[in-house]
């Protein structure tokens, strides 16, 4: 009876020590699971504000290019005002 009591301690023992060992590898493969899932939202983020950065400075360089051509009408237009002003008999 001694024995088998033995038996079972260490088969017990046994299939328990396999179980730790399994629940290490599925906690290691967890922690790396998520890691990778960091390493690639970084990514994706970077590609994000990568393409976010391009589109504002290409509106920027559009805005820019819409304020001189409203500056240059401007001009022509506070010119031709000047002209007409001080041309003007009314003055």
């Amino acid at each position: 009876m001694h024995a088998t009591n033995l038996v079972s301690v260490r088969v017990f023992n046994v299939v328990f020590m396999q179980q730790v060992h399994c629940a290490e590898s599925v906690l290691r493969l967890i922690s790396d699971l998520k890691q990778s899932l960091l390493v690639y939202n970084a990514l994706g983020i970077n590609r994000n504000a990568e393409a976010d950065t391009q589109r504002y400075e290409d509106e920027q360089k559009r805005q820019h290019h819409a304020l001189l051509q409203l500056q240059s009408e401007v001009d022509a237009a506070l010119h031709e005002l000047e002209t007409e002003y001080y041309s003007s008999s009314y003055r």
